[in-house]
């Protein structure tokens, strides 16, 4: 509950009904609106029973309004705070999602004009915690969407290393070319581009 020194976003609203608003403007799609309440929730009601559903909530708020840094911090700090809980499984799903969206659309665009430079990292994340939900929560009805996800994306990582082992070989440099190909035969053996490769 809030203290005498606070003042409450929603004052004549108790945690219940700024909840039960909230989920009524996720559903209605008013994200803005969602996100306010389950914010208020979270900074001053953060011991309620609907306190950590609002924290699920306000993950999924972000992410559909494309706030995917927000996202990704949500998650994080839900991932941390509650690891045995029943919907952890979701938070790594959408923390993967907002890795992934907020870069696949830059990626796409870049990926051929400056193969070597490329930063990976967060698409790196982004297919570890698909792999993550995919291995670890076989029976989560996220499981099957994250395994494809992850094959997606390792058979991103394989085209990534191919199309820079030719950018070397068109450089002629060879050695840096032969360590590309070489780093496909070892980490990517299942993927698309293996035939290519070799």
């Amino acid at each position: 509950t809030t203290t005498s020194d606070e003042v409450s976003t929603y004052p004549n609203e108790t945690a219940l009904q700024i909840y039960e608003h909230g989920t009524s403007a996720l559903k209605g799609k008013s994200y803005g609106e969602a996100i306010k309440r389950f914010e208020a929730i979270d900074a001053e009601y953060p011991d309620d029973p609907y306190a950590r559903s609002s924290e699920i909530n306000l993950i999924y708020a972000y992410y559909m309004k494309e706030e995917y840094d927000s996202s990704i911090v949500a998650a994080t700090r839900f991932i941390q705070l509650y690891p045995e809980d029943r919907r952890v499984d979701y938070a790594y799903y959408i923390r993967a999602l907002s890795l992934y969206n907020q870069h696949i659309g830059i990626f796409e665009k870049v990926f051929w004009l400056d193969l070597a430079a490329r930063d990976l990292t967060d698409m790196t994340k982004a297919y570890q915690d698909f792999d993550y939900v995919a291995t670890n929560f076989k029976a989560s009805v996220y499981a099957a969407s994250s395994k494809r996800y992850a094959h997606y994306l390792r058979n991103m990582f394989a085209r990534h290393e191919l199309q820079v082992g030719e950018y070397y070989c068109s450089r002629k440099a060879y050695t840096a070319a032969s360590a590309r190909l070489d780093r496909i035969v070892q980490d990517f053996p299942d993927t698309s581009v293996m035939q290519e490769a070799v």
